[in-house]
Formats: structure tokens, C-alpha cells, sequence
């Protein structure tokens, strides 16, 4: 397989960075909740946009990635051990964390008389249960990776220009209906979102294989290129979720829109995105600001409890959700960057990512 080009390889550098940060705009829009048309434009950042563009860009690099190796002798077995150091240690590791982390924090807040310490939980999960997510939910991602690459074999299949592209569409296609299938007759959105995250997690990972073999030469586009072609395809970014909000309210929605809607809105900000090389050591914070972000939130959302701010249970400006944002995530950097200093400690936690 040929190397990746220089650009593109900036650019997905770069967009996996911007993916971090979007993750943790969707959970701060967990807490925080924006008032008037400002909430409408945090919802199409966050929650309600492009934040969900994020993980799927993770799953469709990660595909794209190991498809360079796929028919290599040994292939499969040399990426499976790959990732039990890259994947399957940080999963063990911060799950373990995470329990430390809420059990100590809960009894420091009981202590404290903080009512909202009961939030948290106590009980060690791995996330064995295929139908329940790990100790941390946002962990659930690692897992989805880790199986997705356990069964790449099949997805050799998709190598293949024309036959490759109906394999794809036929295969992401019974992913989304078998989510939703499935799905409807269980109660807990945590059991809905666990079993989501396994199918789309599977479809994502199977697109980013065949745009390896297949790949859009979008480094030659105009609009890809030019600073007015970015600023356009970051608006038209927004355009989708827009459209989808609109067929919602009309009872139009269904499991294809939705995942159309992903694609198309995932798409437009790949390309809003340059392809010139920002600062590595900002660009290989992304994966640890995904594993960081969760205990930095708690510990915000235990003290904006504590102090009294009432823009964490109820409503806020979108200026304070803006500084909330960027302090999470500003916070998730310094942390990365200190726990890479002690290659042992980055070792577990991040896979041995630098």
C-alpha cells in the first residue's frame, strides 16, 4: 500500500484534534444548557451537530489507517497485538482510574456534604456486558475499536472498487437497521447507546477501509484549498443538522438521514480543516484529551455545585458555555502533556502514543 500523502496526513493530524475538542463540547452540553437562539447554535456546535461527527471521524481514521496493512503477511495478527498496547491497556487502565477517581471523589464530597455526590457511581465495570458501557461511558469507543479490528479480516472484502462500494452501503445499511432493531425492545438509554456504539462503531470503521482503497482526491479540490473554500465548508458543515432538525419536526426522520447526515456534515468539516501541520504537540493530544476530559468535567461540575454556579443545573450564557468549553478542554491538554513526561505512566495510559 502506498504511504498517505503528506496533506492528507496533516489534515486528518489536524481533524483528529478538532474531533477531541468536539467531543468535549457534546459533553459539556451535557451540563450546561444555553438559553434563546444561542442554545440552538451550542446544540448545532455540540450535541445536536457536529459534535457527533467526532467519533465516527475516529472510527472511519482507524479504518482508513489499518487498511494500509491489510494483505501484508501476518497483517492481522501484528495489528491485533498493536493494539492490546495501544488499546486494549488504556481501556483496563482508565477504567481502573475511573473507579479510583469517583469513589475517592465521592466520599471527599460526602464529607463535604455535597449532595451531589450520590451522582456517582461505585461499582467496578469493565464492560464485559455487551449491553451496558464501561465504568467511564465515554470508554465505550476503545472497546467498539478494539472489536472492529478483532474482525477486520472481513472487511478485505471491501478492497474492490464497484463490488467493494455495494459491500458498503449494504453493510452500513444493515448496521443502522440492526441498532435500531435491536435496540427497541430494550429499556436505559445507556443499554441503547452501548448497543449503537457497537453496529455504527463497525460501519464507521468499514467506510474508513475502503476510502483507503478508494480514496476522494479532495487535496485537489478548489474549495478544499483556498481560505474561502474552508470558511464555505465549515457553514455548509452546519447545513445538514439544520435539514435533519427540519425533517424531524416533519416526522421525516430515519435511521439512513441520520447517518447521511453524519457523513455529509463530517464531511464538509474534513474539509474546512488545513492541511498545513499544526503543532504536534497539540495534534497527538487528541486521544488523551478523550480519556482526560471525563474527570476534568466531574471535578468542574463538583465544583460549580460547590460554589453555587446555577449555570451548571439550569441555564447560562453562551459566552460562560464557551469559557466552560474551552477551560475543559485547555485543562485536558496541561494534563495530557504532564503524564507524557513519565513515558511509564503515558505508556498505560495512552498506548505509548507521543
Amino acid at each position: 500500500m502506498d504511504a498517505i500523502d503528506q496533506k492528507l496526513s496533516h489534515k486528518m493530524a489536524n481533524m483528529g484534534f478538532v474531533g477531541a475538542c468536539l467531543v468535549v463540547s457534546l459533553h459539556v452540553s451535557q451540563q450546561l444548557q444555553v438559553e434563546g437562539v444561542f442554545g440552538k447554535v451550542a446544540g448545532y456546535i455540540s450535541n445536536k451537530g457536529l459534535g457527533n461527527c467526532a467519533v465516527p471521524f475516529f472510527f472511519i481514521a482507524s479504518g482508513f489507517f489499518l487498511a494500509g496493512h491489510m494483505g501484508e503477511h501476518g497483517w492481522w495478527r501484528s495489528e491485533c497485538k498493536k493494539r492490546i498496547q495501544s488499546l486494549l491497556v488504556p481501556y483496563l487502565f482508565w477504567n481502573a482510574f475511573y473507579w479510583l477517581f469517583m469513589h475517592g471523589l465521592k466520599m471527599a464530597l460526602l464529607q463535604a456534604g455535597v449532595v451531589f455526590a450520590s451522582d456517582l457511581g461505585w461499582q467496578l465495570n469493565l464492560g464485559l456486558d455487551p449491553l451496558s458501557l464501561p465504568e467511564h461511558s465515554h470508554l465505550w469507543f476503545l472497546r467498539s475499536l478494539l472489536f472492529a479490528v478483532l474482525v477486520s479480516p472481513f472487511f478485505l472484502l471491501l478492497r474492490r472498487k464497484w463490488m467493494g462500494m455495494i459491500g458498503l452501503v449494504a453493510f452500513v445499511l444493515l448496521c443502522e437497521y440492526a441498532s435500531v432493531g435491536i435496540s427497541r425492545g430494550i429499556h436505559g438509554w445507556t443499554k441503547v447507546f452501548a448497543i449503537q456504539g457497537w453496529f455504527r462503531g463497525l460501519a464507521f470503521f468499514a467506510i474508513g477501509v475502503y476510502l483507503r482503497n478508494n480514496p476522494i482526491p479532495v487535496g485537489k479540490w478548489w474549495i478544499s484549498r483556498s481560505t474561502f473554500g474552508k470558511a464555505l465548508c465549515f457553514a455548509l458543515a452546519f447545513a445538514p443538522w439544520i435539514i435533519g432538525d427540519l425533517m424531524e419536526k416533519n416526522g421525516l426522520e430515519a435511521p439512513p438521514v441520520t447517518l447521511a447526515i453524519i457523513l455529509a456534515s463530517g464531511f464538509f468539516l474534513f474539509l474546512s480543516v488545513s492541511e498545513s501541520p499544526w503543532p504536534k504537540w497539540l495534534t497527538s493530544c487528541a486521544f488523551p484529551i478523550y480519556l482526560i476530559h471525563g474527570a476534568v468535567l466531574v471535578v468542574f461540575a463538583a465544583v460549580s455545585k460547590t460554589i453555587g454556579i446555577k449555570g451548571y443545573l439550569s441555564h447560562c450564557a453562551f459566552a460562560f458555555y464557551m469559557v466552560y468549553w474551552a477551560s475543559v478542554t485547555c485543562v485536558s491538554v496541561l494534563l495530557a502533556m504532564a503524564i507524557k513526561r513519565t513515558k511509564l505512566l503515558s505508556s498505560l495510559a495512552f498506548g505509548g502514543r507521543t
